[in-house]
Parts: structure tokens; C-alpha cells; sequence
């Protein structure tokens, strides 16, 4: 059964903070693009928030547009997908579209996606259904293999009005070791311009526990 990790926000800043959760695949350059799978946007001054997720992984094929200047990443199909496997995606019914089984097995901790189809795709993987990391324009023939590490890490963004956000801080990196699956991120202002996080860890079996924090 997947894990289930849940992440906690507290905003001590003066501003309106989008906390965004990233997936850290490892053979990063031989992505497109990481995107966030999660996100939650925190009210200022003591503002809290949180996010829970599952760690289940599936097979996907991107569509991109953009709507008033937002890149927006969407999956068309969206097939459950096991850790070890390999995918192909074929041209079926005038679409192109996933064969409804694994075609064999992958590298240990990859998966793997192969384009069978008439033209080239954007080929992803998600985390609890949502897209976390994809390869655009795969040729046919040609495959997108994406080799999973359990590791996550955050990006903060100050909100700025709706639409425009400006990153505040370096990556910070979430650590679920040793059965660990909770995490309360706090951010503070120091000396008036700089966001300091911290992250604290725990255990919770599915319902919330902060004594355990």
C-alpha cells in the first residue's frame, strides 16, 4: 500500500507564501521539466495550511498550454504505474493512448515509458495523480525514463496579486527517513527581507497528531 506523507505550512512573514511541493528524480538533465504536484498557498502573520499525499506513482502523457501567461501541465491519461516497470504508448482507436498492461519491466527504481505511437508525445510521471515530471516531444521509437529517489523538496514563492510569483528561497529539501511522515515547515522574516525555514519531523498512522511533532 502507498505511504502516506502529510505536510504542514505555518507563515510567520508579512506576505501571502505559495508553498510548492517538487518530486526529486534523480538524472535530472535528461527531463524537460520538474513540476510542482502539490501546493498550498498560506495567509500571512501566522497563517497555516496543510497538504496530504500518497506516493503512488502512474504513467501519463502531458498536455501543455498556457492560460494568462501560466504554464498549465495536464494529463490526458493517467495509468497507475508500479516502481520496475516499463510502458508503452501506442497509436489505438485514432488516439494516441497507454496499452492497458505493462509491456515488462524496467531498471530497478525507473520507470519507463516508450513512444510506439504515429508522433512525437510529452511523456510524464505523477505522483497521487497529478504530474510531477515530464519529457517533451519523445520521438517515436524513442523512450523517457524517469528513476525514482523518494526524495521530495519545496520551493517557496511570495504571492504577488494572482497570477505573478517570485521564488523567496533556495530548495528545501523534505527528509522522510526512517518511517518518518509528517513534516511542519515554518517560514520567518529575518532582519525585514530574508525567509528562513525550518522543518520538523514525525509519525502519524492517518490521523493528525501534533504531539508528535
Amino acid at each position: 500500500m502507498p505511504r502516506t506523507y502529510r505536510v504542514d505550512f505555518e507563515n510567520f512573514t508579512p506576505d501571502t507564501l505559495l508553498f510548492a511541493i517538487h518530486a526529486d528524480f534523480a538524472d535530472k538533465p535528461g527531463l524537460e521539466e520538474q513540476v510542482s504536484f502539490l501546493q498550498a498557498t498560506v495567509p500571512p502573520e501566522g497563517g497555516m495550511a496543510g497538504v496530504e499525499f500518497q506516493e503512488s506513482y502512474s504513467v501519463m502523457v502531458i498536455d501543455y498550454f498556457n492560460l494568462k501567461g501560466i504554464g498549465i501541465y495536464k494529463a490526458f491519461q493517467n495509468i497507475p504505474a508500479a516502481i520496475g516497470t516499463a510502458w508503452s504508448l501506442i497509436f489505438k482507436d485514432n488516439v494516441s493512448q497507454f496499452k492497458r498492461d505493462p509491456i515488462g519491466k524496467a531498471q530497478p527504481d525507473t520507470i519507463t515509458i516508450l513512444n510506439r505511437s504515429k508522433t512525437k508525445a510529452t511523456l510524464g510521471i505523477g505522483i497521487g495523480g497529478r504530474p510531477a515530471a515530464y519529457k517533451k516531444n519523445v520521438y517515436v521509437d524513442a523512450k523517457a525514463a524517469f528513476k525514482i529517489t523518494h526524495g521530495y523538496y519545496l520551493q517557496i514563492h511570495r504571492v504577488d496579486g494572482i497570477v505573478k510569483y517570485d521564488v523567496q528561497t533556495d530548495p528545501v529539501k523534505l527528509d522522510f527517513a526512517g518511517g518518518l511522515n509528517i513534516a511542519k515547515v515554518t517560514a520567518r522574516l529575518i532582519n525585514g527581507s530574508r525567509i528562513v525555514v525550518n522543518v520538523e519531523y514525525g509519525y502519524f498512522d492517518g490521523a493528525r497528531d501534533d504531539s508528535k511533532l
